[in-house]
């Protein structure tokens, strides 16, 4: 039959794992991003092709 002692120490054994398996979780979460900061993802316009309206209308203005 198992003690009280064993049953804390499976109590404590699985405290340490959900700890450990959240800071693995919380270190790819900030990992992440701080790639998207370094790589500058976030700084992309997906939707601008080309020069896109500020530097057409900036050309237009300028050629006439």
């Amino acid at each position: 039959m198992p003690s009280d002692h064993d049953h804390r120490d499976r109590k404590e054994a699985a405290r340490l794992l959900l700890a450990a398996a959240l800071a693995i979780l919380l270190l790819i979460v900030i990992g992440g991003a701080g790639l998207y900061y370094i790589l500058g993802i976030g700084q992309s316009d997906p939707f601008s092709a080309g020069l896109g309206l500020k530097g057409a209308a900036v050309i237009s203005c300028l050629s006439s």
